[in-house]
């Protein structure tokens, strides 16, 4: 089995199942509809840190970029293996990285506060034999940001930065979960808003 291939999917009225390489963890994903998440590759040097540091840089794609569905918390569940949950930051106050002990499947980034109802999934954890199914599910890739730290030449459109419009998105959607209280619950932080895993803080060389 090739590396992009470490994980479940199941398709049902936009819902997507998913799993760890080692099928150790397994959760559900309860709505992944383009309405309710939005889909983009980020080419950030620390996406791409974080893969190497795992040992799956086989996951990126040609370019460095990372495939991710930017979603809430509260549609993410843990069906199996929660125990497995660990978490590191690349940088002080940075983002909380989320991956499996037993595998060291890269599963999520999230915002250090439990109070930002945002989770962005890696989507390398999700198999399918047809992409245009998954396509048709998630929609097709709204934003290629961070072109700048690329691997060479990323696909047209790619963005050197964070673009205005999918800031505009993002921030829109995040306001929109707020209301809606996304944030909880959350397979990432408890009831007293604290991470589920300590935090382990690995400063990894560009």
């Amino acid at each position: 089995m090739e590396e992009r291939a470490i994980a479940g999917l199941t398709m049902d009225a936009a819902t997507l199942t998913f799993r760890c390489r080692c099928q150790t963890l397994r959760g559900t994903i309860l709505d992944s509809s383009a309405g309710a998440a939005t889909r983009c590759v980020c080419y950030c040097s620390d996406c791409q840190r974080f893969l190497r540091h795992l040992g799956h840089e086989a996951l990126l794609d040609e370019c460095g970029g990372t495939d991710l569905l930017q979603t809430t918390p509260r549609r993410v569940r843990l069906d199996a293996g929660a125990e497995q949950i660990r978490c590191l930051q690349l940088t002080e106050g940075g983002v909380l990285r989320w991956f499996t002990a037993c595998c060291r499947t890269p599963i999520a980034n999230t915002p250090a506060s439990a109070g930002a109802p945002f989770a962005a999934l890696f989507l390398s954890n999700l198999e399918v034999s047809d992409p245009a199914r998954l396509e048709a599910s998630l929609g097709p890739v709204r934003h290629r940001i961070y072109g700048r730290m690329a691997r060479g030449t990323p696909p047209a459109g790619t963005h050197p930065g964070a673009s205005l419009r999918h800031i505009l998105r993002t921030v829109r959607l995040l306001l929109q979960w707020r209301l809606m209280g996304h944030a909880r619950p959350s397979p990432f932080f408890d009831d007293r808003r604290q991470p589920v895993a300590p935090i382990e803080r690995v400063y990894v060389e560009a």
